[in-house]
């Protein structure tokens, strides 16, 4: 489910830098900038939520969590705990990278 939410949403911000550099380029009147953005808006975060491997991944994520309990050999605890690994693991990057960069651009100094 990361790798296909990472995915899905580079893929959108990619299209957004695109439609950006094209809109640039065009000189069109503003009220068609505002009708096209309020659209686009609109579509771009439908391309990210109906992601193929988004929904196959969350898919697959909602049918095993259905056979743990029908088989009766669902944890509470260890699933919990396993959802918990990736946020917990990206808050620690986050502030282990807080903490270093002040400290590698002093000693660049």
């Amino acid at each position: 489910m990361i790798f296909s939410t990472y995915y899905g949403y580079k893929k959108v911000i990619e299209s957004k830098l695109q439609k950006n550099n094209e809109e640039s380029l065009e000189d069109d009147d503003k009220e068609d900038e505002l009708d096209q953005s309020k659209i686009s808006l609109v579509t771009q975060s439908y391309k990210g939520f109906l992601f193929p491997m988004r929904i196959a991944s969350y898919g697959i994520f909602i049918a095993s969590f259905l056979y743990l309990i029908s088989s009766e050999t669902f944890e509470v605890t260890a699933f919990l705990s396993g959802l918990a690994i990736v946020p917990t693991s990206v808050l620690f990057s986050m502030l282990w990278l807080r903490i270093i960069s002040p400290k590698e651009q002093e000693s660049s100094l």
